[in-house]
């Protein structure tokens, strides 16, 4: 299952949170919270998109949403993250099951 959240950043960050995810993203798996995996950090290019960047998780299930915040490290780094994002623009966020996994209810 993926957790996917799409956001904006602020003003002239871009190259600075690209760079800070080419450097933290390893990091960020590696002290993620039990059950969370690190799948990366998107940029929409050639303005196709409606927000700037989109990060994805993958959970093992939905009891991952009631564990923990991940250790000292993680919770440095997602504050080091949020900095980046624009909170004046609201932003997405999706939990998404694959086409084999997804129970359809008609």
């Amino acid at each position: 299952m993926q957790y996917i959240t799409r956001y904006s950043l602020k003003d002239g960050v871009a190259v600075d949170f690209r760079d800070w995810v080419q450097k933290n993203g390893q990091e960020l798996n590696e002290h993620a919270p039990e059950g969370w995996r690190y799948v990366g950090t998107f940029f929409t290019v050639m303005g196709f998109g409606k927000f700037e960047a989109e990060t994805r998780w993958e959970v093992e299930d939905y009891s991952t949403f009631g564990g923990g915040f991940g250790d000292e490290t993680f919770q440095r780094l997602f504050h080091e993250w949020n900095e980046f994002i624009n909170p004046n623009l609201p932003g997405e966020t999706y939990l998404m099951k694959s086409a084999g996994d997804v129970a359809i209810m008609e």
